[in-house]
């Protein structure tokens, strides 16, 4: 709290250490493609790179001036980091800096500055290729952006609300948007022409994603439904309602993952429901028990085995994706709400921000020899008396 930085063990629950970050609330956070860093946004107008292991921070970024900064993304290689900014709400004046900024991580210089949008950019991409960035905002567009030499490539109108999402499909050729219109628009990146109108029912979109084998394109609206599209047909296949059913049907779909086979997807609801869907049948395959309040993040670990959910009070979740059980639950005491969370490339480190604070998480499973090991290294036995010994019949006193 009030810009520090915790981290925990988590087998002992202790406060490792803790340090100065940011000086008001974090905003996102996210780690690099190598496991090696995290990287933290803040309204106070900073970005910070530190390091995993030692728990440090190692470099500063300042240059936006806009009152936030909204969207964080790694290139490819970890080398850059591209951020975005611009006012996050109606009533909030519209900012002079509604930028996207590439900065190099090593020097710690800013390498371009990318200007066209009028109005704050909340949402951004970094193409599998590293060479283009999308990035979407509250002016209804969506633009594409070259990375080497800053320029803008292509601006592309369809939307009548803002845009919160935009992703690029894994070919890179084409991208997908949603925003508050309710529309889903999948684009042609080398025409710039609308390919198709991915046409639901939500009352507005604020998640998108595209499922590994570049097959279905995934939705979730206000509405908590969840809907499944057939990107080369555009046809909707699936539409899942189950977080509304027997509870609040008022409620949002907070996060959506898919799991690296293409063949289902886990959904938190803010009603605190937690469902996996099988992306072939349409089925509910299990419901995932024991969040009470709203999720505000999924993070599945890239093999698939292991989901990280975090809730808004601080309460996490480690769960076993085969069987849908939890191996750990765990939580930051009494120090806020949960903003945003990440996990690591090797899925073995989990952050979470909370307020002004970050705290790392050791989310590797113990085999049960390091458990014995860890047992044996930290437990205390006293020295028992001579009539202690005597009682329980262990050996005499050594005279």
């Amino acid at each position: 709290v009030n810009g520090k930085m915790y981290l925990w063990d988590l087998w002992t629950r202790q406060m490792a250490s803790n340090f100065n970050i940011h000086t008001v609330g974090i905003k996102d956070i996210a780690i690099s493609p190598d496991g090696r860093r995290a990287l933290s946004s803040s309204s106070d107008g900073s970005l910070i790179i530190w390091d995993l292991a030692s728990a440090t921070e190692t470099r500063r970024f300042k240059g936006h001036t806009a009152p936030f900064i909204m969207g964080l993304e790694f290139t490819p290689d970890g080398q850059f980091f591209v951020s975005s900014s611009g006012r996050g709400d109606p009533v909030t004046p519209v900012s002079e800096d509604n930028t996207l900024r590439l900065w190099d991580i090593e020097s710690g210089q800013q390498i371009q500055v990318f200007e066209g949008h009028t109005d704050g950019i909340w949402t951004v991409a970094v193409s599998p290729d590293g060479e283009k960035l999308l990035s979407g905002g509250l002016d209804m567009s969506v633009r594409l952006w070259d990375v080497v030499t800053g320029e803008q490539i292509l601006l592309l109108e369809g939307h009548e609300s803002w845009v919160i999402e935009a992703v690029f499909l894994p070919d890179g050729t084409r991208a997908l948007s949603g925003g508050l219109d309710g529309k889903l628009i999948l684009w042609d990146l080398e025409t710039s022409e609308i390919i198709r109108h991915l046409e639901g029912d939500f009352w507005d979109t604020w998640g998108l994603a595209i499922t590994p084998d570049n097959k279905k394109a995934l939705g979730a609206g206000n509405n908590c439904i969840v809907g499944v599209w057939d990107i080369e047909t555009g046809k909707q296949l699936l539409r899942f309602k189950g977080h509304s059913e027997g509870g609040n049907p008022i409620c949002a779909i907070a996060g959506i993952a898919i799991t690296p086979d293409s063949r289902s997807v886990i959904s938190a609801g803010t009603n605190s429901t937690m469902i996996q869907w099988d992306l072939e049948s349409g089925e509910e395959m299990r419901r995932f028990v024991g969040h009470t309040g709203a999720q505000v993040r999924l993070n599945l670990s890239p093999d698939g085995s292991t989901l990280f959910s975090s809730e808004g009070d601080g309460t996490l979740f480690l769960w076993d994706l085969e069987n849908g059980t939890p191996i750990r639950k765990f939580r930051a005491p009494d120090i806020g709400w949960t903003l945003d969370s990440a996990i690591s490339p090797d899925g073995r480190t989990g952050i979470t921000a909370v307020n002004n604070s970050i705290i790392q998480w050791d989310l590797e499973i113990p085999t049960l020899d390091e458990l014995k090991e860890w047992i044996d290294a930290n437990r205390y036995v006293r020295e028992l008396t001579c009539d202690e010994r005597d009682l329980y019949r262990i050996g005499a006193c050594e005279e």
